[in-house]
């Protein structure tokens, strides 16, 4: 009997979710995966980089799949949404057409500011590289027209839709008006430029909506660190033998690719060692100086009474939020993090040495094992090929453990909205 790549993947990510959490509902659950561990730097000195680094998970909507891979962003599509609420109150349906109309010109002004904000950002990262000094705000006052014409533009269509709504009523309006304002861009969460309740700093003078990290976080990378010192890999093993059972909710396993890999040098595409394995004296153990799951969320500006109460009643012709392929169907609520993970992987005699003759090629600028990549230059797991072993009486070679001063995020847990 062999085992596909497929298979092997299907094993791993249903051992490692069975090791972090404990029974996972999958009526209200979707767990996404990393197929390649990605460095994440939640222990940087400078908290504006920590800031942006969550963010930039914590704002990420998966794809409703096993596999990590970016839907939407959450501040956006949850804006989006409170536009598309029907409150019901007045049933005057010339009101509805003009709350319809205002309502397609925050969409179109709103995706006109997003442009013309990318634009600006990478302008101002340009010139910053011969201007040093120029600041963020500086930059908008003297070379941004475009963005302040179009941010200009923005608030006044929001400020028509919410004059609108008030003539509408209805008994939550004063609520939807309050959970707009938490999210606007002058005062709410989308404020770039000044500090407030919603949003976080993250570069200079710029700002972004505010996410919270558990703060167990930061007790249990000290823990990691002093556990490292002392060479203290005892986290685990996650299990994948030739009879680990796999989970049938892990149906898209396929698209992580191959499963061990290698990458030549100068070359931007992997090549996998071969698709079918010997089942019978298969075994890969991966252990971790540390694992855990950690709580991530929006600060204060989301409301999820709002989503559940209205996400049936929006009006006729709403972009789709919810489902599987909706742009507001996950929140993300827990990040998997690992730190320094050691691999020891038992073959049969064919397979091993397969495994091994690739891995040492000379040519070979990479190697990969599951999520787990090997090389400084290139990719997010650090470390060298000298840090793989073989022991040819055995038949295991073994990966680690891999020294690093950032954690690995192996998969986000979201709630299905």
């Amino acid at each position: 009997m062999a085992l596909a790549d497929k298979e092997l993947w299907q094993k791993f990510v249903t051992q490692l979710a069975n090791f972090v959490t404990p029974g996972i509902d999958e009526q209200n659950q979707v767990i996404c995966f990393s197929g390649t561990t990605l460095m994440i730097d939640l222990v940087n000195t400078d908290s504006k980089i920590t800031n942006s680094t969550i963010f930039k998970v914590g704002n990420v909507i998966p794809k409703w799949s096993s596999v990590y891979v970016p839907n939407s962003g959450l501040i956006g599509s949850y804006a989006s949404f409170l536009n598309w609420i029907d409150l019901g109150g007045d049933p005057n349906p010339n009101l509805d057409a003009q709350i319809d109309k205002a309502r397609e010109k925050i969409e179109k002004e709103d995706k006109r500011f997003s442009e013309e904000l990318d634009k600006a950002i990478e302008k101002w990262k340009k010139m910053a590289e011969v201007m040093p000094d120029l600041t963020w705000p500086e930059y908008r006052r003297k070379y941004g027209a475009a963005l302040i014409a179009a941010k200009d533009a923005l608030d006044a269509a929001a400020e028509e839709h919410r004059k609108l709504l008030r003539e509408k009523g209805g008994k939550d309006y004063r609520t939807l008006l309050e959970a707009q304002r938490r999210v606007r861009i002058e005062g709410g969460a989308r404020d770039q430029d000044r500090k407030n309740k919603y949003n976080m700093h993250v570069g200079e003078n710029m700002f972004v909506a505010a996410y919270n990290l558990d703060p167990a976080f930061k007790t249990a990378y000290r823990e990691w660190q002093t556990k490292s010192v002392h060479n203290q890999v005892d986290v685990g093993p996650i299990e994948v033998t030739g009879t680990t059972k796999a989970s049938d909710s892990i149906t898209n396993a396929s698209s992580f690719g191959n499963f061990f890999s290698f990458f030549g040098a100068g070359s931007a595409s992997a090549r996998g060692i071969k698709s079918s394995w010997h089942s019978t004296n298969f075994n890969l153990k991966v252990y971790f100086t540390g694992l855990q799951t950690f709580k991530i969320g929006p600060r204060r500006w989301l409301q999820r009474s709002l989503i559940q109460n209205y996400k049936d009643k929006l009006y006729p012709n709403a972009p789709n939020f919810f489902g599987e392929n909706g742009s507001l169907s996950l929140l993300p609520y827990q990040l998997i993090i690992g730190f320094e993970p050691k691999l020891e992987l038992t073959l049969d005699n064919v397979d091993y040495q397969e495994v091994k003759t690739s891995f040492q090629d000379q040519a070979s600028a990479s190697i990969g094992m599951g999520p787990f990549r090997i090389e400084k230059a290139l990719f997010s797991t650090p470390g060298s090929k000298d840090e793989v072993s073989y022991n040819d009486e055995s038949l295991t070679i073994t990966m680690g453990p891999i020294k690093s001063t950032l954690p690995l995020l192996l998969g986000v847990i979201c709630s299905k909205l």
